[in-house]
């Protein structure tokens, strides 16, 4: 079973990895308000000509054994609430996988454009949490690399 709370305290130390790595070109501001946070905007970079992205991570630690990507389709089932892959509001996804030290770079409306063409190709996937399972698409990495804008094979 997926522990939520345990994987939270996880995300927070791959964020931390994340914010010193893309410290390195932008000046890198986290998200305090819970209600921005809510809208799946996670950071906010500025670049050094002064433009300002907003950004959500995700961090998949099975991906690199699995070879594929978990696209967040339903949030949690018994209240039908939608995944990331449809609500998040951020311009771009840092996806980043620690087993293949590597972080995918997309634009979020190319991933919900391809969510719906996903659908139709790649397995469905419940995981269950306690009292829900959150729902998502198993998407091969070299498919979902294929809308990346930016492959960044380093540690972070």
């Amino acid at each position: 079973m997926y522990e939520f709370d345990e994987q939270l305290d996880k995300g927070h130390g791959y964020e931390t990895r994340l914010d010193k790595y893309f410290s390195r070109w932008y000046s890198v501001h986290p998200i305090e308000d819970k209600a921005v946070q809510r809208m799946g905007i996670d950071r906010r970079f500025t670049g050094p000509t002064g433009a300002v992205y907003s950004v959500e991570y995700k961090t998949d630690e099975r991906a690199g054994e699995t070879g594929n990507v978990f696209i967040e389709t339903v949030s949690v089932d018994r209240d039908n609430k939608l995944g990331w892959a449809y609500t998040s509001c951020a311009q771009i996804l840092a996806y980043y996988i620690p087993g293949l030290q590597t972080v995918y770079l997309a634009y979020m409306t190319s991933v919900k454009e391809s969510v719906k063409p996903w659908s139709e190709v790649y397995p469905i996937r419940r995981i269950p949490n306690r009292g829900y399972h959150t729902i998502g698409l198993l998407v091969p990495i070299p498919v979902f690399e294929g809308i990346c804008f930016r492959v960044l094979e380093a540690q972070p």
